[in-house]
């Protein structure tokens, strides 16, 4: 039986690979080069992660394409919907790094000690996206977890912006 979350772990491998290709090409070619001090394969690689999420909800959940630059899926209920992936951690082994990979899309990501950059903000996080640039980043947000290895994905949480706060919080029903 299908939840509502669509959230039972499925493979990369098992996804419309066309589709992949096609809607990783289009996010591609928008980010602008050099993006996190990224190497262009990795920019590719995180792309194609991406949409797999992605099209695993479209094909396989009853969710709808959001068309706007940037933005990802809405839900069967048409809530705008963010879907983030991270390979930190391990669903069963490491739940704390799965919630620091979490943690790093919301708040965002410092370059490190020892870096020419280190202590100034690498990556932007959501939050900072959304209360502070005042960017459209959808209202709920999924974060799934990836498997390089064997290429799994698994489903961690939602997180929903609290615009009180200024801030995006979980929702705490559906941690692991």
């Amino acid at each position: 039986m299908q939840s509502n979350l669509c959230t039972e772990t499925f493979n990369y491998n098992d996804l419309d690979q066309a589709k992949i290709e096609k809607r990783a090409l289009d996010e591609f070619e928008k980010i602008p080069k050099g993006s996190g001090g990224r190497p262009q394969e990795r920019i590719w690689y995180h792309c194609k992660v991406g949409q797999g999420a992605e099209v695993h909800f479209l094909d396989n959940c009853g969710y709808t394409d959001n068309p706007k630059p940037f933005q990802d899926i809405f839900n069967p209920e048409g809530v705008n919907v963010d879907v983030k992936t991270t390979e930190k951690g391990d669903p069963v082994h490491d739940i704390q790094g799965c919630f620091d990979g979490v943690v790093d899309h919301i708040v965002g990501t410092v370059y490190p000690e020892g870096h020419p950059k280190a202590g100034q903000m690498k990556t932007p996080g959501l939050d900072k996206r959304r209360y502070e640039w005042n960017q459209e980043v959808a209202d709920k947000i999924y974060f799934l977890h990836h498997n390089p290895t064997t290429r799994d994905y698994t489903f961690l949480c939602t997180v929903t912006a609290n615009d009180l706060a200024l801030k995006y919080v979980q929702d705490a029903v559906d941690m692991l």
